[in-house]
Formats: C-alpha cells, sequence, structure tokens
C-alpha cells in the first residue's frame, strides 16, 4: 500500500506521538503532577447554559442512569457539490441512541389520588336539628335531658377535618412524593336505603363531589364549593343524619365499584390510580357482618327495647346486610348485585371489590395495571369496643354482654377494622386506624382518639389523621423510574462545523420497552436554528407526565447528515459535544448548545446534563490522504486528530447543573486533551444493536416546528394531567 499509510497506523502513531506529550507533562510539571503510573486526574469539561459557558466538573466516567450513542455510516463522504469526489455520495447515516439504565428509583412519576369519604353519623358528620332519632346514645341522651345538644359518644371529628383541611392533605401527600405529579379528587357516600336507614333526603350512595383531579393548590377551593357547600353545611352536618340512619355499615362496596369503574371520574391512563378509603364502618358482605342489637340505633330502640332475646340470634333483622344490592349510576353504569369485599360472593370470581381494582378498564389502563386501595379507619364508635355507644339497653336486660368492651362489642368492632386491613393488602395499598387496633403483626394503628368538640363548633384539627394521611401508599412500582424529563428537550443533535441535517422529511423515531411502547413517543423533532445551523430536539413523550423512562427504555432517531463546505481531505467532527476527546477533535458548544441529553435522574436533584459522545467523518477524496509522518499533537480542544474514527461509540459525559463560572472551550487543560487523545488511540468502533420498537416517521415542511428550542409543553409540565407511557 504505497502512497499512504492505514489509519490503523496512523492511529498508532498518534498514541505514541501523545505518549511523549505525557511524558514532557510529567518532566515538566514535576513532583505532585500526573505520572504514568498515578490515577487519571479530574478532568475539566464545559458545561454548556442556555446562552453562554459556564460550570467546572469533574468527569464521572459514566453518565448516571442513561447510555448515548451515536453512530455515522459510511464513515467517508463527498462534499456536497463536489463533482470530482470519487467515494460515493453524498449523504451519511446517523443512529442516535439514548437507553436509560441503573438501578432506578421505585417512584411513579404521576398518580391521581381519589378520596372516598364516608359520611355516616360517627364520622363526625351528626344531625342535632332532628327531633327524632336520638336512639340509646348515652352522650346523646345526657344532652337532651339538659336541653343541651351534645355530640353523641365516639364521633370522630374525621369528616369535619378532612372538609377544612383537604388543601393541607393534598399538599402535604403531594409534600411527600416530591418527585411525583399528584392530582386529586373525592367522592363522598353513606346510604343504605333499608331498615338501618330510613331518612332518604339528599341521602346518597355515590357522590361525586371532584371528579376531575386537579393538582394541590386547586383542590381545596374546589372542596369547599362541593362537600363543604353542597353536602355538609357550615357546621360540618349532613341534614337528616342522625340515629335513624346507618352508621356499622354503609354502601362502601356501591361506592369503591362506581370509583374504580370510573363513574364521572378523569381517571387518566397516564398516572397510577390510588384510592383513599376514609371511614368507619363494614361493606355489606357475609365476611363482616355486624350486630345493630348493641348499638345506639334508632330502630333498635323503636323495636326491641324490652325483648333484649330478639338481639342475641343471628336474625337478619338485627344484623348489618350481607349482600350489596345493584346500583344504578347516572351515567347508566349498573352494578351487579352482592358484590364481595376482598372475596367473590357469587359464580364470577372477579365480583369482588379486590379483583376490580385489578380487572376492570380503568385500573388495567392506570400506570401500574392496577389499582391500589389504601384504607383509613377513623377511630370512632364503631372501631372502638370500649365506647360508651355500645351500651345499649341497661345491663338489667342483657347483662354484661351490653357493656362497652364487651365480646359483642369486641367483635362488631373487629370486624369493622378487619374489612378495612383486609381491602387494602389485597390490592396492596397501606393501611391506619386507632392506636388500639392492629392490622397483621407490626402494623399497628397510629390514630390518636381526638374529641369531635360541641356539634355547633367541631373540632377541626386532627395531628396524627394529617399524619396518617401523608403517608399514604400508591403501591409498589412495577419498574423502576431511570429518569425523569426536565422543562427543556430531554434529547438534542447539534451538527458541527459544515455538517448539516440533510432533510427533516427522513428522520424516523422510535420508543422501545421491555413492557410495552409508550404513549406519546415523539415522532417528529423540533426544528431550531442557532447560528444559522438547524439542530433538533425531542422529548421521550409529548405527554408532560409520561416525559420519563424506566430502566430498560430505550429512545432511537435516525437521519442523513451532509457535508456543505470545507475543510476537504480530512476527518472532521459530526456533532457538536463536550468531552476531552470532543474537544481534541476540534468540536464543542455551538452558541451555548450542545447534542446532549438533559434529565433528573429518578426525578433527584441536581439536573444532569450529558453529551453525546464525539462522531467523526472523513469529507472528500477518493481515498483516506497519506501520512507521511506523525504530526505534532494539536493544541488543546482544536483540530482533529490524524487517524479517522469511523464511527466512534464512546462513554458520554455527565454535566451536572448548577455550576460554578469555568473558562471556554479553548480552556481545557492540555493533560485533559492529552488523556482524550490517548483514550481516542484505544476506542474500538462498535455500532449499538436496534431495538425492537415502532419506527414513526417525521412529516416534513411547515409541520415540524421552527421555534426557539424549547421543551414542547414548558408551560403545562405542572398542570396537565398525566399519560401513561408504558404499562407499570
Amino acid at each position: 500500500m504505497t502512497g499512504h499509510i492505514s489509519p490503523y497506523r496512523a492511529g498508532w502513531k498518534a498514541t505514541l506521538a501523545v505518549f511523549a506529550v505525557l511524558l514532557f507533562l510529567q518532566v515538566a510539571h514535576g513532583p505532585g503532577s500526573i505520572s504514568a503510573r498515578a490515577s487519571p486526574p479530574r478532568l475539566v469539561l464545559v458545561a454548556p447554559a442556555d446562552s453562554s459557558i459556564e460550570g467546572q466538573v469533574r468527569a464521572l466516567g459514566v453518565s448516571p442512569g442513561l447510555n448515548l450513542s451515536l453512530a455515522v455510516s459510511p464513515n467517508q463522504v463527498c462534499e456536497v457539490g463536489d463533482g470530482g469526489c470519487s467515494v460515493g455520495g453524498e449523504l451519511a447515516h446517523a443512529i442516535l441512541t439514548a437507553s436509560a439504565v441503573g438501578n432506578g428509583s421505585p417512584t411513579w412519576k404521576s398518580v391521581q389520588v381519589l378520596f372516598v369519604l364516608e359520611t355516616t353519623l360517627y364520622d363526625g358528620v351528626w344531625d342535632p336539628y332532628t327531633p327524632e332519632g336520638g336512639g340509646f346514645d348515652p352522650c346523646y341522651d345526657a344532652g337532651w335531658y339538659a336541653h343541651k345538644p351534645v355530640s353523641p359518644c365516639g364521633e370522630s371529628n374525621g369528616v369535619p377535618f378532612f372538609a377544612s383541611n383537604a388543601g393541607l392533605v393534598a399538599d402535604s401527600i403531594q409534600g411527600a412524593h416530591p418527585f411525583t405529579n399528584v392530582s386529586f379528587g373525592l367522592v363522598d357516600y353513606f346510604h343504605t336505603n333499608d331498615h338501618w336507614d330510613s331518612y332518604e333526603q339528599n341521602s346518597t350512595e355515590y357522590h361525586v363531589d371532584v371528579g376531575k383531579f386537579v393538582t394541590a393548590q386547586e383542590f381545596q377551593p374546589l372542596v369547599d364549593r362541593t362537600l363543604s357547600a353542597g353536602v355538609v353545611n357550615s357546621t360540618y352536618v349532613v341534614p337528616g343524619v342522625n340515629f335513624t340512619t346507618n352508621f356499622l355499615d354503609s354502601s362502601s362496596i356501591t361506592a369503591l365499584y362506581g370509583s374504580l369503574t370510573g363513574v364521572d371520574l378523569s381517571w387518566s391512563s397516564d398516572s397510577h390510580h390510588v384510592i383513599v378509603w376514609i371511614g368507619s364502618t363494614t361493606p355489606r358482605d357475609p365476611n363482616y357482618v355486624v350486630n345493630y342489637c348493641i348499638s345506639p340505633s334508632d330502630y333498635v330502640d323503636q323495636n326491641w327495647f324490652g325483648n333484649p332475646s330478639l338481639c342475641l340470634g343471628n336474625a337478619t333483622n338485627v344484623t348489618s346486610p350481607r349482600c350489596e344490592p345493584s346500583y344504578a349510576f347516572s351515567s347508566s353504569v349498573v352494578s351487579p348485585d352482592c358484590i364481595g369485599w376482598t372475596q367473590s360472593q357469587t359464580a364470577d370470581p372477579n365480583a369482588s371489590i379486590a379483583e376490580i381494582a385489578k380487572t376492570t378498564p380503568d385500573c388495567l389502563d392506570s400506570l401500574g395495571r392496577n389499582c391500589t386501595i389504601d384504607t383509613l379507619d377513623l377511630w370512632a364508635m364503631p372501631t372502638d369496643p370500649n365506647s360508651e355507644s355500645w351500651v345499649t339497653f341497661h345491663p338489667i336486660y342483657l347483662g354484661n354482654d351490653s357493656t362497652a368492651g364487651s365480646w359483642w362489642a369486641h367483635r362488631d368492632a373487629g370486624r369493622v377494622v378487619g374489612a378495612g386491613c383486609d381491602l387494602a393488602n389485597a390490592t396492596g395499598g397501606t393501611w391506619n386506624g386507632p392506636t388500639i387496633s392492629s392490622c397483621g403483626v407490626g402494623r399497628q394503628g397510629t390514630l390518636s382518639w381526638v374529641e369531635h368538640g360541641i356539634y355547633t363548633r367541631p373540632n377541626t384539627t386532627n395531628p396524627t389523621l394529617l399524619a396518617a394521611l401523608t403517608n399514604v401508599g400508591f403501591g409498589q412500582p412495577p419498574t423502576r423510574v431511570a429518569l425523569n424529563g426536565t422543562d427543556r428537550p430531554l434529547i438534542t443533535f447539534v451538527p458541527y462545523g459544515q455538517v448539516r441535517i440533510a432533510t427533516l422529511s427522513g428522520v424516523t423515531t422510535s420508543c422501545s420497552s421491555s413492557v410495552r411502547l409508550p404513549a406519546g413517543c415523539e415522532a417528529g423533532p423540533t426544528a431550531s436554528f442557532v447560528n444559522g445551523i438547524e439542530y433538533l430536539s425531542w422529548n421521550w413523550s409529548t405527554i408532560p407526565g409520561a416525559n420519563f423512562m424506566f430502566v430498560g427504555d430505550t429512545w432511537m432517531a435516525e437521519f442523513d447528515i451532509e457535508v456543505i463546505g470545507p475543510p476537504k481531505g480530512t476527518l472532521v467532527p459530526v456533532d457538536a459535544c463536550a468531552s476531552p476527546l470532543c474537544g481534541a477533535a476540534g468540536s464543542g458548544p455551538v452558541g451555548g448548545h450542545l447534542s446532549e441529553a438533559d434529565y433528573l435522574l429518578a426525578g433527584q436533584e441536581p439536573r444532569i446534563r450529558s453529551s453525546f459522545p464525539l462522531a467523526q467523518i472523513f469529507v472528500g477524496g477518493d481515498s483516506f490522504p497519506p501520512i507521511s509522518s506523525p504530526p505534532p499533537p494539536p493544541p488543546p480542544a482544536v483540530g482533529p486528530p490524524t487517524g479517522p474514527i469511523a464511527t466512534p461509540v464512546s462513554t458520554p459525559t455527565p454535566i451536572i447543573l448548577p455550576s460554578i463560572l469555568a473558562p471556554s472551550v479553548a480552556g481545557i487543560s492540555s493533560t485533559a486533551g492529552a488523556l482524550g487523545l490517548l483514550a481516542a488511540g484505544f476506542a474500538r468502533v462498535s455500532i449499538r444493536a436496534r431495538p425492537i420498537a415502532v419506527p414513526v416517521a417525521t412529516p416534513a415542511g411547515p409541520m415540524v416546528s421552527r421555534r426557539p428550542p424549547r421543551s414542547k409543553f414548558d408551560d403545562k409540565v405542572q398542570t396537565e394531567n398525566a399519560r401513561l407511557s408504558r404499562e407499570g
């Protein structure tokens, strides 16, 4: 091979030359400077800002959470319009790849929380204004005889607390999950429409207060306009709710069925769905039957006073119903008869709330492919076997069986708490309740007793209830989040020098996942200009809440590039990049912009800006030019290395912001530049295997945005509903 030297020999000669430079640096700098046997020094890199160059950081060796690569083929093209060039065509094909790696973080990017709030008597909404319905509650009796109505024994302040502090609750939950987009909705209910519930005016088995999920800041005003104004009045009373209505059982199955099937709710497929049930009753299910006879129910008072023996059997007229009746919702959805709580009571194995949380379309379309149900049993008479309200008849009738703390009281309270515990366990949710109760080993309730207060001025503070709501769980994410997008594009490609993107119509983008293809994979990039050079930017997803990648996700873009001008007969950098190798090859930022990824590692600060690796291409001539002797080492960050590098794929350089002011590209140290060249001598050429994905061609012409380089949804990140990028 006369007349020229092979590129591989040229590469080795460049390596030897760099080695000589390193020896020179050792001699020149003396003791304390880098030596051939010392560990690699910190490399000073340039971190681009939006409009200026700033930042001094250390080369970390790998980009945490993301692997970046750029491959170009063929590695030699003709300059556009060069009729004397005989090496082939004018176009080269570029493949840009970003793969999410690492351990990731068990964090949901977006969660919708629906509070399902029970409003029975002991939940804190007792109506003292109705002359009838006092039952046998001793506290009510004491007030009645003193002509001074007071709250019943064991009435929780749960509903008054929630109604007045809904915004604080939502804000606390959001604060406990700072890297999750959390939005909130609300449903209330209590009605059973049977002999335990004689009150029908304004009663409801399923009532939507906030059906469109909103941010924590928006939640309280909506609760004020719906729950506080339309359900409870200014004194947190539900009119007509007294001892003629149900309070040991409720329509919780109907309320949860409507919630899980999305009746009048804006469940989004790009969020995980979480229901937080708050109450103090059992469902109408044969496994959680309670005996009303030892309660202060007015129905017991009117029918069995003086006949206590009727209360001690298993007659259905003294216990809560065993079947949830079918219910026709406003949106023409009709629930089946006798849906179970955690187990089916019919031939349909899926006919239970626990199974519906896994099989209904809205739950299957959730980010986690299920709905998580957290349960919170309020400390109230039905959950406290020692409450005075369990004393229905004077002990002369029933003896010790009717006193507070009796066997019957413990059984009823145990079934109330047991129902909440069982549903949370069956759906992967959390449970909490009174400190006197537990949900299995090591799961003690944390709620302290808080007095409801006088009915006209209820106590609206409850610190342990706020803490319990703050710590509700979102369920275990099935896969781990590797990284989240920021308010800037996730991926940017900036050509360098005379390299240009040949045509936008040929750009294709693909997203691949080990689970399923994400919604909103950005088919077409945003095209922008800097210093007259067109560059491209993408997000993983066009949907704000889905612009994050799980471990194992891979993004790829393919497009053609061309070289429109000199220098000819030389190796030129393809992309604007930042690393010692890039600087040694003559590449660097263009107007403060790089080919880079901009992201948060699993939602954690600080923001990371990671440069793509250097790719180079030889321009013009019918072969690589002869090199008669090794050239002198180029100055740092100026000029390409002498040996051609066909399709280099190297480790990207992470750039972490915020950072301190740093010198310009020319400020890269000679030591850093020499080390970059040494690394270049040993670089191996490889092309990453293409992931299995569905490519989408980019539309050409006016459909491509030409606006400044900003994310497509900068102004909507905090307000739009999250959209799903893959199954969880």
